[in-house]
């Protein structure tokens, strides 16, 4: 029950802000609220508050600049694609690294993941995975995004060692960003179903079956495939 919690808290949070951008109280040029006004305003977490922040910049509504604030660039959403293109343009190197190193951490961990990995956590898995499918059939880009996140991080903790958990965590500060940005393209292309469900889906069979071999083969597959979309969306000539 708490992802389903998370999901409809942070679903809530975006159209808030989405409400109050397009509301007569403020206009294009108008500085938003700080991240703890925004938690007084809404009696919600800091956490919940920064995730739906970066929904709605994926969104094209709001531009954060570094040191100065978040500000409202438009009262609708608008060039999404534009803007995450010339995020992946930005923050090219930064990820490639990130990539980089998921590919040769991640089908590790999954790896000893099926070794270890409980009925319970199968369980946990089995409706993340469920939830997934339905944000994949009712279009619900902000829980493709949370669940994304909520996959990778299920699989960390079945490793059961506390420092790979640790170091996940961390990673997953700037790969939420990753999969924010990821998804505003694929709905900007009317691509928002090409999401890496099917290949989660192979990963989490072979986890059900404790096949090791499989398991890592199919982490480091979809891995590969997500370097290359990356990839062709920081070349994209059309967001230069």
């Amino acid at each position: 029950m708490q992802a389903i919690d998370k999901l409809s808290m942070l679903d809530n949070t975006v159209r808030s802000l989405k409400e109050y951008i397009a509301s007569d109280d403020v206009k294009v040029g108008d500085k938003m609220p700080s991240e703890i006004q925004l938690c007084n305003m809404l009696g919600i977490g800091r956490s919940t508050v920064r995730e739906a922040i970066r929904v709605v910049q994926a969104m094209g509504y709001i531009e954060i600049r570094r040191g100065t604030g978040t500000f409202i660039i438009s009262k609708e959403s608008q060039n999404s694609r534009m803007n995450a293109v010339r995020w992946f343009k930005k923050e090219e190197i930064k990820i490639l690294e990130m990539l980089e190193f998921r590919r040769y951490i991640e089908p590790y961990l999954v790896r000893l993941a099926a070794k270890r990995i409980t009925k319970d956590e199968l369980e946990n898995l089995d409706e993340i995975m469920n939830r997934y499918a339905a944000a994949d059939c009712q279009g619900d880009a902000v829980g493709l995004i949370v669940l994304d996140s909520k996959f990778h991080s299920a699989i960390a903790k079945a490793t059961h060692n506390h420092v790979f958990i640790s170091v996940f965590d961390e990673l997953m500060i700037f790969l939420n960003e990753y999969f924010t940005h990821s998804t505003a393209v694929r709905i900007a292309e009317n691509k928002l179903h090409e999401i890496p469900y099917q290949t989660h889906k192979k990963v989490y069979a072979a986890l059900c079956q404790h096949d090791e071999v499989k398991a890592e083969s199919e982490m480091r597959a979809h891995i590969d495939r997500t370097i290359d979309k990356m990839t062709n969306a920081a070349q994209d000539k059309d967001c230069e």
